[in-house]
């Protein structure tokens, strides 16, 4: 098959991905990103500085410096709180298996 393709979003009819995502297609995305980045921050500094309170700046600044640990924290957490409260979740199958 093609399957060397699927990068590009290109995939044969029968592809099948619950979590499958091109990186090609949003390669404008990234663009805009791009261009909007130049805008706010000509030469590497910021134009203007929103009037953001400080607690805000402080729980962004620590989720952004702590964001692999959240990241890698927060799955087995809401798995946890499934079965907690679903424990029923534990005795089915997996579908389709």
């Amino acid at each position: 098959g093609s399957d060397w393709l699927l990068w590009l979003g290109i995939h044969p009819p029968t592809f099948y991905s619950v979590d499958y995502t091109p990186v090609f297609p949003w390669l404008g995305v990234v663009l805009i990103g791009v261009f909007f980045g130049n805008i706010i921050y000509p030469g590497g500094r910021q134009r203007w500085q929103p009037g953001v309170p400080a607690p805000v700046k402080e729980t962004a600044g620590f989720l952004g410096r702590h964001s692999l640990a959240i990241y890698l924290i927060h799955q087995p957490v809401i798995l946890g709180v499934i079965f907690l409260l679903y424990p029923d979740v534990l005795a089915m199958g997996v579908p389709g298996g």
